[in-house]
């Protein structure tokens, strides 16, 4: 399956954005969803370990 990354690549780029023009809260709340973006995105190409 392939990674839909286009979501984690828009948040890097508004994270980048907002810590530029000094919004420091929003890009550190938007650091917060890119993380949960990625641990998804981990969950779905990685298998669960079955016995």
């Amino acid at each position: 399956m392939k990674p839909d990354s286009s979501l984690i690549e828009e948040l890097t780029r508004l994270v980048d954005k907002f810590y530029e023009h000094g919004y420091i809260e929003v890009a550190r709340a938007l650091e917060q969803a890119r993380i949960i973006a990625l641990m998804k995105e981990r969950e779905r190409l990685i298998p669960p370990a079955t016995d």
